[in-house]
């Protein structure tokens, strides 16, 4: 019995006596809690300790700041200096004068044809003008039988429509001459004599540099087939791609420059001209557009260039210059 009560003491010793070691940890763990750790430190100096440091002081303000937005473009032609050369007419290339790379004037001739229905086009208008000189003539002589009374006023009437018809055919007749590209002092010297090789004549429609060449001699091509193309390096086309998030930043009228990543020297500024509504399925980003004149015919077609953006914040935000940031490893502090 004694054992017993022995035994029972010291279970309820040892039970206060833990109870006791849990009160007396409580505390330190409500401290540690409490403790506040330091994020930064703060120096406070006084203005001769500035002077001899040369600390420079800025005053931070809420406003909206500019900035750069740097995002990558292509060079395009622009599309009003880019030609297609093509024959109105089915023919057969027998010379050609031009080839890659080569620079031409505008009306300056780049390939000559051979075609039957060129051809068959002066035979119209050479006849519809000797059907016009009959007409004519016969038209004078009846006003004199008329007015010597000869000859009636009906039959005058008639022969005085089939002159105005014999116009109208020589008119059409130039007028197709004139669409497949001949012009109208070389329509006037068509006559019978000169028919026997009919080479149509294929003339440049604006001035630049052949940049594909399509064509060799002996080939035949079809009407409105592209045969050469010309680009005039005057202006292009310069395409860059914003990411949806930051078209937000952007507007129409907002100036850039485009540079080379290689050549940062060389530069071209600009405005923003136009902003396509969906996203590129290739870039994944939306296209703005901008047409600009080029300096000694640079950028080139198909180059890709960086386009700097200048924008702003669309709310006043607080800044820091860069300058005022003194990086320490992973740290940085404010001065």
């Amino acid at each position: 019995m004694k054992f017993q009560l022995t035994l029972l003491s010291l279970i309820i010793s040892a039970v206060f006596a833990f109870s006791g070691c849990s009160e007396e940890k409580e505390p330190a763990q409500n401290k540690k809690k409490t403790t506040s750790v330091k994020k930064y430190q703060e120096i406070i100096l006084t203005n001769e300790q500035s002077d001899i440091l040369k600390i420079k002081t800025y005053k931070v303000e809420k406003k909206s700041l500019d900035y750069s937005l740097v995002v990558a473009s292509t060079v395009f032609p622009a599309p009003s200096n880019v030609a297609r050369v093509s024959s109105p007419i089915n023919g057969r290339v027998i010379k050609k004068l031009k080839n890659d790379g080569d620079r031409v004037s505008r009306g300056e001739i780049v390939c000559e044809l051979e075609s039957l229905e060129f051809a068959d086009l002066i035979a119209d208008l050479i006849k519809a003008k000797s059907e016009l000189g009959f007409q004519k003539s016969k038209l004078d002589r009846n006003i004199q039988l008329k007015e010597k009374g000869i000859s009636t006023e009906s039959r005058l009437e008639e022969i005085r429509a089939d002159y105005e018809r014999s116009v109208a055919a020589v008119s059409a007749a130039k007028a197709r001459l004139r669409s497949v590209g001949v012009p109208e002092t070389q329509i006037d010297q068509f006559n019978a004599n000169n028919i026997k090789y009919p080479v149509l004549k294929i003339l440049s429609p604006m001035s630049g540099i052949i940049n594909e060449d399509l064509i060799v001699p002996g080939q035949a091509v079809t009407a409105y087939e592209n045969m050469m193309t010309i680009v005039n390096l005057s202006k292009v086309q310069i395409r860059g791609y914003i990411a949806p998030e930051d078209l937000r930043l952007v507007g129409s009228g907002d100036k850039f420059i485009v540079y080379s990543k290689d050549d940062p020297d060389q530069y071209l500024e600009g405005k923003i001209g136009t902003i396509n509504p969906s996203i590129d399925e290739m870039n994944k980003a939306i296209t703005v557009n901008s047409i600009v004149a080029t300096k000694r015919e640079w950028p080139k077609p198909g180059q890709i260039l960086r386009m700097e953006i200048s924008t702003g914040t669309e709310e006043p935000v607080i800044g820091i210059p860069l300058e005022s940031i003194i990086y320490q490893v992973k740290n940085h502090s404010f001065l």
